[in-house]
């Protein structure tokens, strides 16, 4: 949720448009879709982060720079006004404990501190746990990137990555049988929620010539149908593990696909307002959540909600987040720059 707009192939705009989409619908209208919304957002991040570090072979530092840039600042802000509102503002104080303060920090929320969980609704955070599982998969991303030139082999590469999404289909099925200690749900955990972000991440770095070919003369289907799946998976007749274990693998492999599917299907996720709804996504998604949580246990209005959120959200984007972001890759642009000695 947290990769900068691809502007190059709108669909994917629009893709990360609906999910944020299905969070907001989730939350204020109180209806399903928040489970799929997220994960459509880690699939996708998957992809272009794999895309990256893996085909494009961005530059690590290149790259951790911008996911700084696109995050941190949004995040640090939000934090510190959350921490301001929920001890003077917030119809039931809390003074935010500093290790809690601290493990929410950096992104370790999730598991520390242990006896409560990031959805106890002290303040404002539990959304954040699905940042927590980003900034995990990419450092290990990020890790295995700065490995290639010691691995040697793309092949060997892949089996590693493979291997992280086997070794996590086996947590989930450990997990729903011996939960692990810890106040928040093992679900939020890492290791299991990371499945379709590092599923993705391999089917992109994975998928052969041969495929490609196959996929350009009539396999149009494979978006759809994986769509379809997927859905199915989150109704409430499925399997207990069907959502946590299945449908992330099946999304993975739609969003990978996207480039083979129906014409109509692309069209729909490129109209404009999808794209600017992707666009917005991420300070969408963080500033959400006061409002949602005012609306659920304050009383706050169910119309003056969802639009203070959005107010909230794009406001962010426009006069903090975008130009935020702007500032610090031209820094870094400049940097280069003086770096760069003459021939």
């Amino acid at each position: 949720m947290d990769i900068q707009s691809t502007k190059s192939i709108p669909y994917l705009d629009g893709w990360r448009g609906v999910a944020i989409l299905l969070v907001l619908y989730s939350h204020f209208f109180v209806g399903a879709g928040g489970d799929l919304g997220v994960v459509l957002f880690f699939v996708l991040s998957g992809f272009l982060v794999s895309d990256l570090l893996f085909q494009r072979q961005t530059g690590i530092g290149r790259f951790f720079w911008r996911r700084a840039t696109r995050i941190l600042p949004t995040y640090w802000l939000y934090l510190g006004v959350m921490a301001g509102y929920t001890a003077w503002l917030q119809p039931v104080p809390y003074v935010v404990p500093f290790d809690e303060m601290a493990s929410t920090l950096v992104f370790l929320r999730t598991y520390f501190p242990a006896d409560q969980s990031i959805w106890s609704n002290s303040w404002p955070i539990g959304h954040l746990w699905s940042l927590n599982v980003e900034e995990h998969a990419y450092l290990v991303l990020g890790l295995l990137a700065a490995l290639l030139p010691v691995i040697g082999t793309r092949m060997l590469l892949r089996a590693l990555m493979l291997t992280c999404v086997v070794a996590m289909c086996l947590v989930i099925a450990y997990y729903a049988r011996t939960p692990p200690a810890g106040a928040s749900p093992w679900i939020l955990r890492t290791e299991c929620a990371a499945l379709g972000l590092m599923a993705s991440a391999w089917i992109h770095a994975s998928r052969p010539l041969a495929t490609r070919t196959l996929i350009r003369h009539g396999h149009w289907l494979i978006t759809p149908l994986s769509l379809a799946a997927a859905l199915l998976c989150y109704l409430p007749q499925a399997p207990y593990l069907a959502a946590p274990g299945l449908a992330p693998l099946l999304l993975a492999v739609s969003v990978n696909y996207l480039d083979s599917a129906p014409a109509p299907l692309l069209r729909l996720l490129s109209l404009p307002l999808l794209r600017w709804f992707g666009l917005c996504s991420y300070s969408l998604y963080i500033w959400q959540q006061p409002f949602y949580k005012a609306m659920t246990l304050y009383g706050l209005s169910r119309v003056a909600a969802p639009a203070l959120a959005l107010a909230a959200g794009i406001g962010a984007f426009y006069l903090f987040e975008h130009p935020v972001r702007r500032y610090l890759n031209r820094i870094w642009q400049q940097h280069l720059e003086r770096t760069v000695q003459p021939a």
